[in-house]
């Protein structure tokens, strides 16, 4: 099952809770609202994730993601360093990261 929230200002992390059991795939690119709480109440089924753009979002969430998450899209997270990046890519090996480069850069 795949939800598409692209540039929606008023989800919040908050709202994890809420989204369905079966998620496989969750875009919540450009989400400006969007911060590193909650993260852990993601769907434990989640395959997919982009975050592309949500510039509010901090190392810690890094931290608190679906295990068996498949892919990660981090591009312009510019509050995420490289040093979380480096960390989640050596600990999730299965973990495809699309374009960690970006996140370092400056807005």
């Amino acid at each position: 099952m795949l939800l598409d929230l692209t540039g929606c200002k008023k989800f919040k992390a908050a709202h994890f809770d809420k989204l369905p059991r079966t998620l496989t795939s969750l875009d919540l690119g450009y989400c400006q609202n969007l911060t590193g709480a909650h993260f852990d109440k993601l769907p434990k089924t989640l395959q997919i994730l982009d975050l592309a753009g949500c510039k509010n979002l901090t190392d810690e969430c890094l931290d608190k993601l679906p295990k068996d998450l498949q892919e990660l899209y981090l591009e312009k997270c510019y509050q995420l360093t490289d040093e979380a990046i480096n960390r989640l890519k050596k600990n999730r090996p299965n973990l495809t990261c699309y374009d960690p480069r970006d996140v370092s850069e400056t807005p």
